[in-house]
């Protein structure tokens, strides 16, 4: 079995928390709690205390910026991305944007299409460190 521990960096509408509660009891939404600065901190506390040997960032820019302080505190952890699909009108790609940026501090990079692999690549990303996972549809969508 898999133990999944998420951790959620904004303020949102969190649609998908009872999804998620279906399936962890460790949820934790870091600004009903905490001020932004002990954010790195608690999420390595986290990964510490639940000896957690794989993060996956996805949907959040705080957990991009935060990859080169928790690659150097927790060595021994994988950090892995998952990116949907690029956002040209927000900060010239979005999260995939980001994921570029910060690939020297990712084991892997994995997109959602070959097309966001390819738009990934032209703009100098290593094919070699980015798998696509198709995503499937489910048949009861939650909304």
């Amino acid at each position: 079995g898999v133990d999944v521990t998420v951790c959620a960096t904004l303020e949102a509408d969190h649609r998908w928390l009872m999804k998620f509660a279906e399936l962890t009891p460790g949820i934790f939404i870091l600004p009903n709690f905490l001020s932004l600065s002990d954010f790195p901190r608690f999420i390595l506390y986290i990964i510490e205390s639940r000896s957690i040997d794989t993060v996956l960032v996805t949907g959040s820019t705080l957990g991009y910026q935060l990859l080169p302080y928790l690659r150097t505190a927790a060595p021994d952890t994988a950090f892995i991305d998952l990116c949907h699909t690029e956002e040209m009108h927000w900060l010239n790609g979005g999260h995939p944007r980001f994921a570029l940026g910060y690939q020297d501090a990712l084991d892997i990079n994995v997109v959602s299409t070959r097309h966001l692999c390819e738009w990934m690549i032209q703009r100098g990303a290593n094919p070699d460190n980015i798998r696509v996972m198709y995503t499937g549809i489910k048949s009861n969508p939650v909304s």
